[in-house]
């Protein structure tokens, strides 16, 4: 559509960027050890190191709009399905810079360790999935679970005993009682990378309720698109016919891109060595 091409040509002036931090991503990312950032990793539950937290999730980032770089070249635009993979792009953003942001070093290592919490936990869940005990069938030639065998429902049931071991020792070393909230993540970011201006904290935070409409597939957030209403019948009622567009999507990306950038310049701050 010829209004789409102002935001198109915004977005795309983004792609050079995103192609260096591929370039960047191909490596791993192993802090100098005076740097602050080392430190915080010396501080770190030692089998999820914060700094590796931090580069999941700009990889994830950086994953999610490559994708949707692909949906501008094609100009091709899903009505919920685009803003969705807008959402995990934003997830990823707001946990790389909610891990970086605190001046203090104990707290950016407790904010690791609570993370690392929320990582044991939904791995343990999923490694129970795959215990005989799950309930593992197949119907309709989908596999819902796989059928192991005793030598390899028993290798399962080890690794699971492993990362409840971890769980507990993890918990052990937490130093608050603060929970995992990925809204509670997304309000704080908003404050951090937007401290003197209103309008974009509240607008950062209703994206991100905006694009949770898609991701749970809950109908109401494509009435806030481009829609066309038909003749309404006798009973009131009206069809509606939605269409997307990349000027409907700037605002999302955009929202994505600011804390992806800031959350890029926060690594670089603890990345740098200090004097001893």
């Amino acid at each position: 559509m010829p209004d789409d091409q102002p935001i198109a040509e915004a977005i795309e002036s983004t792609f050079k960027q995103l192609d260096l931090d591929r370039t960047r991503l191909d490596n791993h990312l192993v802090p100098e050890p005076t740097s602050l950032l080392a430190q915080d990793d010396a501080g770190s539950w030692q089998k999820l190191l914060l700094s590796q937290h931090v580069w999941s999730a700009l990889a994830s980032t950086y994953d999610h709009l490559d994708l949707f770089r692909s949906t501008v070249h094609a100009r091709k635009i899903y009505p919920t399905a685009t803003y969705s993979l807008l959402r995990g792009g934003l997830l990823g953003a707001c946990q790389a810079m909610w891990l970086l942001e605190p001046e203090e070093a104990a707290e950016r290592q407790e904010r690791g360790r609570r993370y690392s919490e929320e990582w044991y936990v939904k791995r343990i869940q999923w490694q129970q999935t795959f215990l005989p005990s799950a309930g593992a069938s197949r119907k309709s030639g989908l596999v819902y679970a796989p059928q192991l065998e005793a030598h390899e429902a028993g290798r399962v049931a080890s690794q699971l005993e492993l990362l409840k071991s971890d769980l507990e020792l993890l918990r052990m070393a937490r130093t608050s009682s603060a929970t995992y909230n990925s809204t509670a993540i997304i309000e704080r970011v908003a404050e951090v990378v937007f401290p003197d201006d209103l309008h974009a904290r509240r607008s950062l935070v209703r994206e991100w309720r905006r694009l949770g409409g898609d991701a749970h597939v809950l109908g109401w957030s494509l009435m806030t698109q481009e829609t066309s209403w038909g003749t309404l019948d006798e009973d009131g009622k009206t069809s509606a016919t939605v269409q997307g567009s990349l000027a409907s999507l700037g605002n999302s990306y955009f929202s994505v891109w600011l804390v992806y950038r800031r959350a890029w310049q926060r690594l670089d701050e603890l990345l740098v060595p200090t004097r001893a």
